[in-house]
């Protein structure tokens, strides 16, 4: 299927295993309210979902929400105002959070977004409405298909944040370190980088420090499932996690790897040391990925991939 929303090309075919189902190309598109919104100049920096399927997209700051049915719409990140407890503010007049990371907004199968900037959590709910939903200095968030919130603080501890702003310890003890395998993750120390969690419920840690990735199963028992060479974006879905790693290195350069729940590790999506812009339709390990920036999956399996100047997507 092809169609054209909003200067975006959004084509889908194939399996995750052999092609990319398409693409969501920048075009000259802008929106008279809110200025110009995506031209060839700006680039995806951080890609996310929800337990919906909607993908939400920060293109040179703002966020973008980008729905089931490929239509293009502003969340927040377009004026001044700065949102505060118990003082919502309409997202769309407020500022993006500052100190966006990797992993820093997720949102919920109700429509909420949360939103992380290392002071604090917000909330912009499905009315557009925004807010701090707890006083946590968090750098990642990430919901379970359950709805419940996780967040990454202090780099040495995921907590689980209720909705009045109380949190419990899922891992880590609050000092960074790599221990506590096979035992209690609450007992372990961690070092997070990046954060998931999957549709199986299981949270997973990628540690940039110690080049692995750890998995919390449901029952908070901790484990290393694999350690790699080299570590920047991370994903997960259903038991299976998605990372790539630093390209400077020279490990998996340009390409996304696919790790099994008995750790092996596989090309999901590129070819090393990619040429140009190529590939769209047809095998997924044999398409150039130029610029990879983000990873995300949603409640279906897909697999975006924020490249550049576009968000691709392997079904």
């Amino acid at each position: 299927m092809v169609a054209w929303l909003a200067g975006l090309a959004i084509v889908f075919a194939g399996q995750a295993q052999t092609s990319y189902t398409g693409y969501l190309v920048i075009g000259p598109w802008s929106n008279p309210l809110y200025g110009p919104a995506f031209t060839s100049n700006g680039r995806f920096d951080f890609i996310n979902t929800d337990g919906s399927g909607n993908v939400y997209a920060t293109y040179n700051g703002p966020i973008w929400k980008i729905d089931t049915q490929g239509n293009v719409s502003p969340v927040v990140g377009f004026g001044p105002s700065a949102a505060s407890p118990g003082q919502p503010v309409y997202a769309l007049e407020a500022a993006a959070p500052e100190d966006f990371g990797s992993n820093s907004f997720t949102g919920d199968a109700q429509g909420n977004l949360y939103l992380a900037d290392g002071r604090a959590i917000y909330r912009i709910t499905p009315a557009g409405l925004m807010a701090v939903y707890a006083p946590v200095a968090a750098t990642a968030v990430a919901c379970d298909a359950a709805g419940n919130l996780y967040a990454n603080v202090g780099n040495a501890q995921i907590v689980r944040v209720a909705g009045d702003g109380s949190t419990t310890p899922v891992a880590g003890t609050g000092v960074v370190g790599y221990s506590g395998d096979g035992g209690p993750a609450i007992d372990a120390q961690i070092e997070t980088g990046l954060l998931a969690v999957d549709s199986a419920g299981n949270i997973w840690i990628g540690d940039w420090g110690d080049y692995v990735i750890r998995k919390v199963d449901p029952a908070g028992t901790i484990t290393t499932v694999v350690q790699v060479p080299s570590l920047y974006r991370m994903t997960a879905f259903n038991g299976t996690v998605y990372y790539t790693g630093y390209s400077a290195t020279g490990a998996n350069p340009n390409q996304v790897m696919r790790v099994g729940v008995d750790g092996t590790v596989e090309v999901a999506a590129g070819v090393p040391y990619s040429a140009p812009y190529n590939g769209d339709g047809g095998p997924a390990t044999a398409a150039s990925l130029t610029d990879i920036l983000s990873l995300a999956a949603d409640p279906a399996g897909n697999l975006y991939i924020a490249d550049g100047n576009r968000v691709r997507v392997v079904d």
